[in-house]
C-alpha cells in the first residue's frame, strides 16, 4: 500500500499511515503471518506518503525522492507491525508510520515549512512472504515463484497470490 495523499500547506495536519495487509495461516496471531503487504506512512504538507516497503522500509529523502531505511526491517522497526504514532505539536506534526511485517516508526521531527515537508514524515512498513529469501520461514508453509513490488497500489493494500498446480510426477501431460 501507500498513501497518496498530500496536506495543503503548512498548518494542516499530517497523515496517519496505511495498514498492513496480511494472510496468516491457522491462527491470528502475529506469528501465523505468511504473506504481509506493508503499508505506507502518512504525508505531510507538500510530501506524499512513504510507499510500503519490500523487505525493508521506505522513508524520504526529500519532497519527491524516497530511499530504503535499515530503520525498518525483518528485524527493526515496530515488533507489533502497527505503524508509529503522528508526532504530537503547535507545528506541523509528524505522520503516522506504516503497518508492516515490521511496523514504520514515527518521525521525530516536525514541518517547520513546505520545503521541508519530507523530515516529518515517518517510515513505512516492511514486507514478508515466508520462503522469500531473506524472510525467516513459517514452520508450516512456504511459497515458491515470489513477487515483492512497492508502490503499486494506492487506496486499500493487495495480495494476489495464485495457485500453481504441480504434478506430483513432475510430468507435463497431467
Amino acid at each position: 500500500g501507500k498513501d497518496n495523499g498530500i496536506g495543503l500547506g503548512s498548518g494542516y495536519g499530517s497523515g496517519g499511515g496505511g495498514g498492513a495487509t496480511d494472510i496468516r495461516f491457522k491462527g491470528v496471531s502475529l506469528k501465523d503471518r505468511i504473506m504481509v503487504a506493508a503499508g505506507g506512512s502518512g504525508a505531510v504538507n507538500h510530501c506524499r506518503g512513504a510507499p510500503g516497503g519490500l523487505l525493508r522500509g521506505y522513508k524520504p529523502k526529500s519532497n519527491n525522492d524516497f530511499v530504503e531505511t535499515d530503520e525498518v526491517s525483518q528485524t527493526a522497526g515496530n515488533e507489533n507491525g502497527i505503524g508509529g504514532d503522528g508526532k504530537a505539536t503547535l507545528q506541523t506534526p509528524g505522520s503516522g508510520g506504516g503497518g508492516g511485517y515490521r511496523g514504520g516508526p514515527s518521525s521525530d521531527k516536525i514541518s517547520y515549512s513546505d520545503s521541508t515537508s519530507y523530515q516529518a514524515v515517518a517510515c513505512s512498513g516492511s514486507s514478508y512472504i515466508s520462503g522469500y529469501p531473506g524472510c525467516t520461514p513459517h514452520p508450516s508453509i512456504t511459497f515458491t515463484n515470489w513477487e515483492m513490488k512497492s508502490n503499486v497500489q494506492s487506496g486499500n493494500g493487495l495480495v494476489l497470490v495464485s495457485a500453481v498446480y504441480v504434478c506430483p510426477n513432475q510430468c507435463s501431460s497431467c
